[in-house]
């Protein structure tokens, strides 16, 4: 969030220390975003915003949102079929297709996946090893595919070890310490394509190659402790921008929000 108020957009060709690619390397490009609206869309959007919690500032309280059936995953598929209606025909029949195909394993990785919080000493350490095994200093390695993956990993873990050797004192302080946001932006300015095709089964999500303005941006959910810093990072930002841009009125009317209202939300719901 620093860095996309820094920057004035959300561009993720410009994020190296967080996300998908920065854990699994298996990334599609761009930004993955899930189009609002839909349950199941809200559902996925604050678990993923946890995952990025380093220090769990908020917790995922399984057994309450999503029942007795929460390490199989089941109550989620049951949100998603409850929501079939509510989509546009191409959208169902997506979607009924995708989830004959998804397994309870696959959607408990949900809950259960690694963190995409960048951690700077796991990346140094595992740029050492990968760079011993390459050069024969921890043996010889039999493994072509192997050997492969190295030769790929290295040079991405370089690039995150010298991009945070960059940084300033203050920006690795905020890195080193993550904590989930959810953003809401004005879509409807995406390209076409980019609004209507599936790229996932059944979280709605789709994906765009377009850097997106802050002049689009609407909301801000992050945990209550961590509003009055994001004020400031905020307003910062509004006072190197020109009286009437787009870019200064959206950034002064976003509206902020704590993310816990989630989980009120969940217990009113429940109850």
């Amino acid at each position: 969030l620093y860095n996309i108020i820094k920057q004035g957009a959300l561009d993720s060709s410009k994020n190296i220390f967080g996300g998908e690619k920065s854990r699994t390397l298996k990334s599609h490009g761009g930004t993955s975003f899930a189009i609002g609206g839909y349950e199941e869309s809200e559902i996925a959007s604050h678990l993923y915003a946890k995952k990025a919690d380093k220090d769990s500032i908020l917790k995922i309280d399984r057994k309450r949102d999503f029942g007795d059936s929460r390490t199989s995953g089941e109550e989620i598929l049951d949100v998603i079929h409850r929501q079939l209606p509510k989509l546009k025909p191409k959208e169902r029949k997506f979607v009924e297709d995708e989830l004959e195909k998804t397994s309870e394993e696959r959607v408990k990785n949900l809950f259960d996946g690694e963190s995409y919080a960048f951690d700077y000493n796991a990346t140094f350490n595992e740029l050492q090893e990968s760079m011993e095994k390459l050069e024969g200093k921890r043996g010889h390695i039999d493994d072509e595919e192997y050997v492969k993956y190295l030769e790929g990993r290295v040079p991405y873990l370089k690039e995150l070890v010298e991009g945070y050797n960059k940084l300033s004192e203050d920006e690795r302080v905020i890195l080193q310490n993550p904590y989930g946001i959810l953003l809401s932006y004005e879509g409807i300015d995406l390209p076409k394509e980019d609004l209507e095709k599936f790229t996932t089964a059944g979280i709605c999500e789709r994906r765009t190659n377009k850097a997106i303005p802050n002049s689009k941006l609407k909301q801000i959910q992050a945990p209550a402790e961590k509003i009055s810093q994001i004020k400031e990072w905020i307003n910062e930002k509004i006072q190197s921008l020109p009286e009437n841009s787009e870019g200064r009125k959206a950034l002064e009317d976003v509206e902020i929000i704590p993310l816990e209202y989630y989980e009120v939300k969940s217990i009113i719901k429940t109850y």
